[in-house]
């Protein structure tokens, strides 16, 4: 679709007037550092050119009206008010209030509620939906980003992107603040490691002669209440897996929210992580056994750990909470990403690859977030040309990022379509692959800036 006529044509065609403004808030790909930020340790993401897009016409009432150019996504109408009413879980129509609730909240945000007007938003997008590329994230930071504008209030990059880190949180998820940094912050031509409380971003160039190529599984990463669950068990088994080696080493715990405040001049990662493997066994742990070894009540030790941002506790799981895997990938990717700074700034590109490598294995084996479509790929990937293969963002689905060079990108993209859609994917998953061109599973992308604000014409 055509941003500067068709686009704002669309608008004034659906709601009567032209646009006012047009905001872009890119999507992301995360080379290295997968479920470390909700941890205070850094991520090494770059900005995409896909990205969503918001046509915005500023209203003098308190109404919002969203629509998408999507049918599949139904129409979205809401009144500003202190507490914005949440839809059902997964409805993409949270990600717009989330957004907005944030900036009413923040503290920075210097209009009362009754000094604030909504806004009418046509949204369309180029970043796949359930793809990992953070397209929930960049709706959020758009529609905080449309507000904003709508409503002439300031702000600052890096303040925002933390804020809207836990604004997010309004939709059910419990994640870090790497997507909304990165949607925020991106430069062209670079990525950043992006470190956190405070948040700070460390540009690095990528190696020229060299490709970032982004591989959809077709198996998307989705958003119902019992993905959620999945997702949401991560940060809680890091939270628990925080209390007791604080217990261990204090005596008490309570002091510490993340793994990364636990590291200091007396112990570094790799003490945290010794200590860690000599405390956590294999099994997983139970409420029951947890509150045992912090001599609680199990009821108030499960209500304190396990609270989720709705305020319900998120319970027993089959196999019992796995510390002793989660620590040890976060500990590890965490030096993964400083490694891979390192590399990247020195112009090791097959030091790189190699700790992408490292990273899938950790994800998969430790932290438990691919799914058999994502290993096939990023087999296949390797075997096809690329130096570097894993899964990127949350996981249980998406794309694979792989480091490829220049000239292998022709035969790579042959391989991919063959020995994974032809061979694999169409055998086990028919109905994914029917209508599938290769623009659905393969694209390359240089890193893009971030998120801006253009001038409808």
């Amino acid at each position: 679709m055509d941003l500067s006529t068709e686009f704002p044509r669309l608008f004034h065609q659906i709601y009567g007037h032209w646009c006012d403004f047009i905001v872009r808030a890119p999507g992301r790909v995360n080379l290295i550092g997968e479920h470390t930020d909700y941890n205070g340790f850094p991520v090494l993401p770059m900005s995409l050119e896909q990205a969503i897009y918001a046509a915005v016409g500023v209203r003098t009432d308190k109404t919002v009206q969203v629509r998408n150019v999507d049918p599949l996504y139904s129409e979205l109408t809401f009144t500003l008010e202190c507490r914005i009413p949440p839809g059902n879980p997964g409805d993409w129509g949270n990600y717009v209030k989330a957004g907005i609730q944030g900036v009413i909240d923040w503290e920075r945000n210097p209009k009362p509620l009754e000094a604030l007007h909504g806004f009418d938003c046509l949204i369309t997008g180029t970043i796949p939906p359930g793809s990992g590329l953070s397209s929930s994230s960049a709706l959020v930071v758009a529609s905080a980003l449309a507000f904003l504008e709508a409503n002439e209030i300031p702000y600052e990059r890096a303040s925002l992107a933390e804020m809207l880190a836990s604004a997010e949180h309004y939709v059910g998820t419990q994640g870090g603040g790497m997507d909304q940094a990165i949607c925020l912050l991106g430069e062209a031509g670079q990525a950043l490691k992006i470190d956190f409380f405070p948040l700070r971003a460390s540009p690095v160039p990528l190696p020229e002669g060299w490709s970032i190529v982004i591989c959809n599984s077709l198996i998307r990463a989705e958003k119902t209440r019992a993905a959620m669950r999945l997702y949401n068990r991560r940060p809680i088994e890091c939270r628990i897996a925080v209390a007791m080696l604080e217990k261990q080493r204090f005596g008490s715990y309570g002091n510490c929210a993340r793994l990364s405040q636990l590291i200091g001049p007396e112990c570094g990662p790799e003490n945290l992580l010794e200590q860690a493997m000599s405390l956590f066994h294999e099994e997983g742990y139970s409420w029951t056994e947890i509150a045992e070894f912090l001599k609680e009540d199990p009821d108030e030790v499960e209500g304190r750990l396990g609270r989720m941002r709705d305020g319900s506790v998120f319970g027993e799981t089959e196999d019992g909470f796995q510390l002793r895997k989660r620590v040890r990938h976060v500990l590890t990717e965490a030096t993964r990403v400083e490694r891979s700074f390192r590399a990247l700034s020195s112009g090791d590109v097959l030091q790189f690859a190699e700790l992408m490598n490292d990273s899938h294995r950790s994800c998969r084996d430790d932290y438990e977030i691919s799914c058999p479509e994502l290993d096939v790929l990023v087999q296949v990937a390797r075997l096809s040309g690329a130096k570097g293969a894993r899964l990127t963002g949350a996981g249980f689905g998406g794309c694979t990022v792989n480091l490829v060079r220049d000239d292998k990108i022709d035969a790579f993209r042959a391989m991919i379509w063959e020995e994974y859609l032809q061979r694999y994917l169409m055998l086990k998953r028919p109905e994914l692959g029917e209508s599938v061109d290769s623009g659905d599973m393969l694209s390359i992308s240089k890193p893009a800036r971030g998120s801006e604000i253009m001038k409808a014409r």
